[in-house]
């Protein structure tokens, strides 16, 4: 036979479980900012990364099309230094006062979509909220 609570003790052991469930780390919850990069390129980029905060967001190789997976970040921008290298080319852009004066993301997911201009020596891109 199963031990049946009183109304008040279940609704107490109720209460404490919400409780307890609600300090708990929630995986689904995304209270934090991931980032990832995306080559819009037709080029192999190396040694990839975004930096507009705290910690930059890199990739060793990413193919045409190629995208890395997210990266925690504890607090960036959607503009930020840039740079990679092609074959013995390295291509960097640093906009200083987009950076200074920029707000940083809200909680979220979102892509650095990396883009290059080999003949004309140009890297850039943009921030795009995935999710």
């Amino acid at each position: 036979m199963i031990p049946r609570l009183a109304p008040a003790a279940g609704r107490a052991a109720a209460a404490a479980l919400l409780i307890l469930l609600a300090s708990c780390d929630n995986p689904f919850r995304s209270d934090g900012i991931y980032v990832r990069l995306e080559n819009t390129s037709s080029y192999e980029l190396h040694d990839v990364s975004f930096r507009s905060g705290d910690r930059p967001v890199t990739a060793d190789v990413l193919g045409p099309s190629g995208r890395s997976g997210y990266q925690d970040v504890p607090r960036t921008g959607g503009e930020g230094a840039v740079q990679a290298t092609i074959g013995d080319q390295h291509l960097a852009i640093t906009p200083v006062d987009a950076v200074v004066f920029q707000k940083p993301l809200r909680p979220g997911h979102y892509t650095y979509r990396v883009a290059v201009d080999l003949p004309s020596h140009w890297i850039g891109g943009e921030m795009v909220r995935d999710r």
